[in-house]
Order: structure tokens, then C-alpha cells, then sequence
């Protein structure tokens, strides 16, 4: 029996065809907020009465992007095989043969001031469970208005036993993502791109001007941020390309 990954890590160095933002991207099976379980279901997760791991996420988002932050949840992987008896599998099947975690998603609220807003994320909200429920990636959609987005995951919880291969640059520092209208809009399922200014440059070229304006540091690529049981704070900083290229106006 085959198995999808529960959350399959994506390092990309630019864009994908398929419109996904982060430089590192945590992408899930199909769309990242895809649900194969619902409340009523006996193995939907519980809240932790005990809960102790709180992160705090903050940083710049101008009023003139549309962002909304989302939490994707998903179980160990335990397919029919790996089970014993009667006990039913953590997941649900693709086709014949490709197995699927369960996985849900969550809207994360922010409490947002002028171009600044924050968060609090309780990274072990839910009991484990039987099926091993966990918070796997943070991330963030930009909607068009009319139910479809463009997805994007910038920081994943690790996990010791899964990521140890994938780790790459154990990075916890700030997220810049750069926002800009899709220069494609025959596709109206991404009608903005965000992602680090040099991936967003390979697709939509920011002019020299702007570019003039940028702090080096913003320029530069972000690994994915990963979540550790110290981690206490997270900064992601959103950037309107479209807007400093018709402002003087740039953040220091």
C-alpha cells in the first residue's frame, strides 16, 4: 500500500506553477486546508485541558493585502496495515491504494493595529489521541474573494522522528513574504503571489526603483521557520509591492 506523506516538505529556491508562496513550503496532499474528517467523527480531536505550549506570532501586514492565517492538523500516518484487529485506520483512502491522514484546518485570529497585527497559537491545542493528532504547519491563504486562495506555509512544528532528514537551516528568525498582483490573471485562482522578494522577482520583475528602496536583508530567501518546544515568538512581515511602487513609503 502506498502512502502520501502527512505533510510533504517542498524546498523551493522560486515559485511553482501551482502558485505556492514560501520559499519553504510546507504543502499538504492537494489543498492544504482539504478535510477528510469531520466533528461528529469518532477520532476528531480533543482539546488539551492542559494545554502549555503557546507561541506568539506577530509582525507588519498592510491594509492593503487581504491575509488570513490558517493552522493544518494532521495525524501519525497509521494505515490498514499498521493496524491490529478491529481498529479502524488514522486517515482515509485516495483511489485503491494511497493512503491519507486525517487532516483538518483552523483559522488562526488576529488582532491587528494599523499595518501591525498578532496572534497566539497553542501548538498543542489537541490530545494526541490514538491516531497522533498534532498542529503540523502554519500558514496563510490569500483569497480572491470568490473561495479560492493561493496557499502558503511558513513555519512547521518538528518533529524529531519525521524532519531529522529534512531539517536543512535550523532558521527562527523573521519571515519577509512580498505580495504582488499575479501577472497571469487567465488564472483567477491566484490573483496575488506572496513569497521571499527573489522568488517573487523570477516571475513578476520589481522595477530598479523599488528595488532601490528594499533593505538587502529582505531581499534575501528564508528558510523554513521551524517550531521547536522553546520557540515563544515568530515575526512574518508582509510587504505590498504594488503599493510602495505607487508610495515613497518603505519600512526601514
Amino acid at each position: 500500500m502506498n502512502r502520501v506523506p502527512r505533510m510533504s516538505l517542498l524546498l523551493l529556491s522560486c515559485l511553482g506553477p501551482n502558485g505556492l508562496g514560501a520559499q519553504a513550503v510546507a504543502q499538504a496532499p492537494g489543498s492544504m486546508d482539504e478535510e477528510n474528517i469531520k466533528s461528529r467523527d469518532t477520532d476528531y480531536p480533543v482539546l488539551n485541558p492542559h494545554a502549555t505550549h503557546r507561541l506568539t506570532l506577530t509582525g507588519i501586514l498592510p491594509n492593503t493585502l487581504s491575509i488570513r492565517f490558517l493552522l493544518y492538523y494532521t495525524t501519525s500516518a497509521r494505515p490498514t496495515a499498521d493496524t491490529a484487529g478491529d481498529e479502524k485506520p488514522c486517515g482515509s483512502m485516495v483511489g485503491l491504494d494511497v493512503f491519507r491522514p486525517f487532516q483538518m484546518t483552523e483559522p488562526l485570529r488576529i488582532v491587528q493595529r494599523a499595518n501591525h497585527f498578532r496572534a497566539t497559537v497553542t501548538v498543542d491545542r489537541y490530545l494526541p489521541g490514538r491516531c497522533g493528532w498534532h498542529l503540523e504547519v502554519i500558514g496563510f491563504t490569500v483569497p480572491n474573494g470568490v473561495g479560492a486562495s493561493a496557499e502558503s506555509g511558513f513555519a512547521r512544528v518538528y518533529d524529531a522522528k519525521r524532519d531529522m532528514p529534512y531539517l536543512g537551516d535550523l532558521y527562527e528568525g523573521r519571515i519577509d513574504e512580498w505580495c504582488k498582483k499575479n501577472p497571469y490573471p487567465a488564472d483567477p485562482r491566484r490573483p496575488e503571489r506572496c513569497a521571499s522578494f527573489a522568488s517573487l522577482q523570477r516571475i513578476s520583475p520589481v522595477s530598479p526603483e523599488v528595488i532601490a528602496r528594499i533593505p538587502a536583508a529582505q531581499q534575501k530567501k528564508t528558510p523554513l521557520f521551524w517550531i521547536f518546544p522553546r520557540t515563544e515568538n515568530i515575526e512574518i512581515d508582509f510587504h505590498d509591492l504594488d503599493a510602495m511602487g505607487r508610495s515613497s513609503e518603505v519600512r526601514p
